[in-house]
């Protein structure tokens, strides 16, 4: 297999027709074929396809890796804040970017690689102290920018019960399920930079969780989770603002839960984020048939 071009380089060729819209996998430039990696629905002729499918994504992890660890320089104090800007910028442009172009070459087999490698992560945490999660965060991230590209909603086929699941859905199933959500840590203080990173996540699948009600009430959970600690509350709030807009059906006999959670808010978060979680709770109580929204508001 042929040497892979720099990956910089590759994503400035495909920027254009990204964001016209074209950027679908189905015509390929070349450095992408130079990866040993055929389009989308052409026949693999090699034996070796997989591993050349595990090659290039090795390449692009590598790449999107050493771009996007040592999240804790977003939030260090000790840097300057032109360069905690440029490291914010190259996270969110160059590192999302590429791996938004890789996932229209590798399609699922992107998302099985990350989801089985955050398992293992947060199984087995790389170092101890404040930087034991800062390999799962980066793994997370990636996952996070391919949000605006994975197709969430659920096929026709997949909406039947007794259809088996896509392995899109189950990867993603896997991801916010017990073995990846389920396991992040949660102490309070600890890890913040992670929590952030999953608490975007979820926001940014929000509506993946429609047709997944067990993952979305575990999702809420750890949603919750943020609203109890400061720098957590933005995204926290955004991100059950997200949940409650897409899974209202889902989420509204929950309604006496949120208004005890509203309760232990209020004098506790700024203004701003109250008003988010409290539109949050007004979207899932407008999903409920009229007869029924006054009991779970007077709950206390």
């Amino acid at each position: 297999m042929g040497s892979c071009p720099d990956l910089e380089t590759a994503e400035k060729v495909d920027r254009d027709e990204k964001r016209n819209g074209r950027c679908t996998g189905a015509s390929l430039p070349r450095w992408r074929m130079d990866c040993g990696v055929e389009p989308r629905g052409r026949a693999r002729t090699s034996s070796s396809a997989g591993l050349k499918v595990s090659a290039f994504f090795s390449r692009i992890y590598l790449f999107a890796w050493e771009g996007s660890r040592s999240s804790r320089q977003l939030n260090d104090v000790n840097l300057n804040a032109d360069v905690r800007d440029a490291f914010r910028v190259q996270r969110s442009t160059t590192v999302a970017d590429t791996f938004q172009y890789a996932y229209f070459v590798l399609r699922d087999d992107l998302i099985a690689q990350l989801v089985q490698l955050a398992a293992e992560q947060v199984a087995a945490p790389s170092t101890g102290g404040k930087d034991a999660y800062e390999d799962l965060e980066a793994t997370l991230f990636m996952l996070l920018s391919l949000g605006e590209v994975v197709p969430m909603a659920s096929t026709l086929s997949e909406m039947d019960a007794t259809a088996m699941p896509s392995p899109l859905q189950q990867y993603l199933a896997t991801l916010f399920g017990p073995a990846v959500l389920g396991r992040l840590p949660t102490q309070a203080g600890m890890h913040p930079s992670l929590r952030l990173t999953a608490l975007r996540l979820v926001g940014e699948y929000s509506s993946w969780f429609a047709s997944h009600p067990d993952a979305c009430l575990q999702a809420v959970t750890f949603v919750i989770g943020g609203l109890q600690e400061p720098e957590l509350v933005p995204g926290a709030a955004k991100a059950l603002r997200g949940l409650c807009d897409a899974n209202r059906k889902v989420l509204m006999r929950h309604v006496p839960s949120f208004v005890q959670v509203l309760g232990g808010l209020e004098g506790r978060i700024a203004d701003a984020e109250l008003a988010k979680v409290l539109q949050s709770v007004a979207s899932v109580v407008q999903a409920l048939p009229e007869n029924e929204i006054v009991e779970p508001l007077l709950v206390r």
